[in-house]
């Protein structure tokens, strides 16, 4: 996969992220909770999953592109 097309990729997948979504509608019930100690696990496993999410959805898309 060229460098273009996985920035776009990337890209695409960052701006998805950014809008809210389950994972802002958790971090935000777990900060009016439970406050900013406990909150930033919240954070930090939403952000290392969808990481992980993009991770693996971007080597899944090579291997069916690098097949074909």
């Amino acid at each position: 996969m060229d460098t273009l097309t996985w920035l776009t990729y990337v890209g695409v997948i960052f701006a998805l992220i950014i809008f809210p979504g389950p994972v802002a509608l958790l971090c935000t019930s777990h900060g009016l909770k439970f406050g900013r100690k406990h909150t930033t696990a919240t954070v930090l496993g939403g952000a290392l999953s969808s990481l992980v999410l993009m991770m693996v959805s971007s080597l899944g898309l090579g291997a069916i592109l690098a097949a074909s």
